[in-house]
């Protein structure tokens, strides 16, 4: 009831296009299996009454894609599909959190328009991308142990299969996560060597606000 109340009230005072009520949803069959259940069931309630009291407004959850597309995670695939298809009927739109660099491809191989097909494909009806990323620059974590091989020309060249792939299925949004390089906010920081590194260089502008090819 809660739950629904802060949606209900966010709706009435922002007046979305569309909703989104569980960001990168699948992450918590991955992380904590024994929740979904229970997170089914405040989804499908939560998702019933605000339709009753939004009907002509478009209400979704995202999902992690690489984690859903098998094999470049290490979520386990059979568990994904099932927490996929448990709210399948529950939502109004495939909503997609893409950020091909949290996978085995790295940013060593730019996501193929057959590869983001896949990712696309796997709901009929309207797509979303609710965050994206790819980084023009390189970088590495951990001491690194993680490197990062991002470049202008990757980043440009995987914005392009995107919105290829996009142009071929009715899509209603696509959301790059950073707009403009964070390397003041990241410096003042402290420059963490973590996941708060992971999009600092992903701008569509860089950190002298200068235009990527990847904007055009």
């Amino acid at each position: 009831a809660a739950f629904y109340e802060y949606c209900r009230r966010m709706i009435e005072s922002l007046e979305p296009d569309y909703v989104i009520i569980g960001i990168e949803a699948n992450l918590l069959m991955d992380k904590a299996p024994g929740l979904w259940p229970a997170y089914v069931t405040l989804h499908t309630n939560t998702f019933a009454q605000l339709k009753a009291a939004f009907p002509a407004l478009p209400i979704a959850v995202s999902w992690t894609a690489m984690d859903l597309l098998g094999g470049y995670t290490d979520a386990n695939p059979t568990n994904q599909t099932a927490a996929f298809h448990s709210l399948s009927n529950h939502v109004d739109f495939l909503g997609l959190s893409f950020h091909p660099i949290l996978s085995a491809l790295l940013a060593d191989t730019v996501p193929t328009i057959p590869l983001i097909r896949a990712a696309l494909n796997l709901r009929t009806g309207t797509v979303a991308i609710c965050e994206t990323s790819y980084p023009a620059e390189t970088f590495s974590l951990l001491g690194g142990s993680l490197n990062f091989n991002g470049s202008p020309d990757k980043q440009a060249l995987f914005f392009k299969n995107l919105f290829t792939a996009l142009d071929e299925r009715e899509s209603l949004f696509a959301v790059n996560f950073i707009t403009i390089d964070y390397d003041q906010l990241w410096n003042e920081m402290g420059q963490p060597d973590d996941i708060n590194k992971l999009w600092r260089d992903t701008g569509l502008y860089d950190q002298d606000l200068a235009p990527r090819d990847a904007l055009r």
